[in-house]
């Protein structure tokens, strides 16, 4: 029944025992009838009550009623049990009933009259007893949903996933991915600090049906009450249009938003969970086996250097995802970029590091492969084993979530140490008598790279201050017949210079080169007696650098 029915129906039962329908005997004594009027307003008490029950002015005085907020007696209360309370109060009802009665005197002998007092008859009673009953949808309506730029943005947590979690849905629940590796309380960094009112868009109104007064239609937040529950815990009130931020710290956090009215509450409830997704872990696990020294063997604590020559070939296959793994249940963020530095000292209890110098540096590329000689330290003499340090530091953006009011901007980073020793494991020689010890000979003291020596593709070396790279390709020593060229090493972008094919040129020298040794051969026995002080000479002879003449000898005798 609406409120115009029931006012129909009232002025029905007015106007049906209005005194101007009532037909009674013009002998009649005074009418002595039996009127009841009682109406009980919303949230009131059955009363007397004089007047229309469903005019304009009860109307208003229900509506006042109504801005009555349920939840500072009953804030806890469970949903069912604070239904239950509220309903009870939602009753508008009229009573009313008239029943037609007259004075009546009864004349007769002796002729003393007798009153009789009020009296009706049968048939002459009308009654009516009406109620609206109110509920909070009555009274209101709310929408209520997760705000369409969230839902966007929890879109893209979830295909930064390396799968979608069973059931996920940006329309009925929050995603979101904090700056952090694991989940913590007391990091305000790891947690989503936001407002209800950011995440949900709500709205609420008079239901189209109630008979709102035009002086209240812009007044809905006084008859809407909200409030929320997180995980289980007490119910918070809320309000949509003045709410403070939420900390937001485990995985999985279930909330439950209810829209109530004095009467009892507006909809079902409205439950969302907000997800959170931390970044995977950074990890060095992987970088050692990253760096590969080709064509060496392990001696000891060392690595030999290439054969023949005074440098290691080094390889580098480098794969960012090893360094940022991308677990299920994790982002990973934007990848900004490596940059390495390596240093070079000589191993030596005493020796200090060199200043660094950058190897690398890339932004982009998942995948780097990268080849490069780390030539043995020379100050001024070759060192006996060359000490070599790699760093590159990893970094990386946290996986952004702008529609979802991220502010953090911290990147992630990470820095990967490996760490390998050169030696020189070639045997001294005494004047070979080769081509190659020939031309060592000659190219000895000359600034130019030699026999075996390094002449291009990115060659790292030190002295005892700074390490240093070469990117550029070197001429060779031209005091050979015929002339060293610089060729490709073990199919890398190192290059070393080397003898070119034996040629009939080539042969000569080789004959030079053995009476140069048998002579030199019959001088050594000559001086057999002071073999002792006399110190052998290494073919490997490396060209002089700027720096000492002497750079191309080890020191055979300390």
């Amino acid at each position: 029944t609406s409120l115009a029915q029931a006012k129909t129906y009232e002025d029905q039962f007015n106007a049906f025992v209005d005194g101007s329908n009532v037909l009674n005997n013009p002998n009649s004594g005074n009418d002595c009838n039996d009127v009841v009027s009682k109406v009980e307003y919303l949230r009131d008490d059955l009363k007397d009550f004089t007047g229309s029950c469903f005019d304009a002015a009860a109307l208003a005085t229900n509506v006042a009623n109504l801005k009555a907020n349920p939840f500072p007696e009953h804030l806890q209360s469970s949903s069912s049990s604070l239904q239950a309370v509220l309903v009870g109060n939602g009753q508008w009802c009229c009573q009313k009933s008239k029943t037609l009665k007259e004075k009546y005197i009864e004349y007769g002998c002796p002729s003393a009259a007798t009153d009789k007092g009020c009296v009706g008859g049968t048939g002459n009673s009308c009654s009516m007893n009406l109620c609206l009953k109110v509920y909070g949808d009555t009274i209101a309506t709310r929408t209520i949903a997760i705000d369409a730029p969230v839902q966007t943005a929890s879109t893209g947590v979830l295909n930064a996933l390396p799968s979608k979690p069973t059931g996920s849905d940006a329309s009925k629940n929050v995603y979101y991915s904090v700056p952090c590796t694991d989940f913590s309380e007391t990091d305000s960094n790891c947690h989503y600090n936001v407002k209800l009112s950011e995440l949900l868009k709500v709205t609420s109104s008079f239901a189209a049906s109630f008979p709102t007064p035009l002086s209240e239609a812009n007044k809905i937040n006084d008859y809407v009450f909200w409030r929320y529950n997180i995980d289980g815990g007490l119910w918070q009130t809320w309000d949509p249009l003045s709410d403070s931020p939420l900390a937001f710290k485990d995985a999985s956090t279930s909330v439950i938003v209810e829209a109530w009215t004095s009467l009892g509450r507006v909809g079902d409830a409205f439950s969302f969970d907000v997800n959170l997704f931390v970044h995977s872990t950074l990890t060095c696990a992987s970088y050692d086996s990253m760096w590969t020294l080709l064509g060496s063997t392990k001696v000891g604590n060392a690595y030999c250097a290439y054969p023949g020559s005074d440098f290691a070939l080094v390889k580098l296959d480098m794969t960012v995802a090893d360094v940022i793994p991308h677990p299920t249940a994790t982002v990973t963020g934007s990848y900004t970029g490596v940059t390495c530095e390596i240093m070079l000292k000589e191993e030596s209890t005493t020796a200090t590091d060199t200043t660094a110098y950058q190897l690398l540096s890339d932004a982009t590329s998942p995948t780097i492969t990268k080849s490069f000689a780390v030539e043995m330290v020379h100050n001024p003499h070759t060192a006996r084993k060359t000490a070599a340090s790699v760093s590159c530091k990893f970094t990386r953006s946290p996986h952004s979530n702008t529609i979802m009011l991220a502010v953090d901007t911290d990147t992630n980073s990470i820095t990967c140490h490996h760490d390998f020793t050169v030696a020189d494991c070639d045997a001294p020689e005494l004047f070979s008598a080769t081509p190659a010890g020939v031309c060592a000979d000659k190219c000895a003291g000359n600034s130019a790279p030699g026999v075996n020596e390094a002449c291009g593709g990115t060659v790292v070396r030190s002295d005892a201050t700074v390490t240093s790279i070469s990117t550029t390709d070197a001429q060779c020593c031209t005091d050979c017949d015929p002339d060293l060229v610089c060729v490709a090493v073990s199919q890398t972008s190192v290059k070393r210079c080397q003898m070119p094919s034996v040629t009939p040129l080539m042969l000569a020298a080789t004959e030079e080169g053995e009476g140069f040794a048998s002579s030199e051969t019959l001088v050594l026995l000559g001086a057999s007696a002071m073999v002792a002080i006399v110190a052998l000479v290494v073919v490997k002879r490396r060209a002089a650098r700027p720096i000492v003449d002497e750079d191309a000898y080890y020191p055979l005798l300390e």
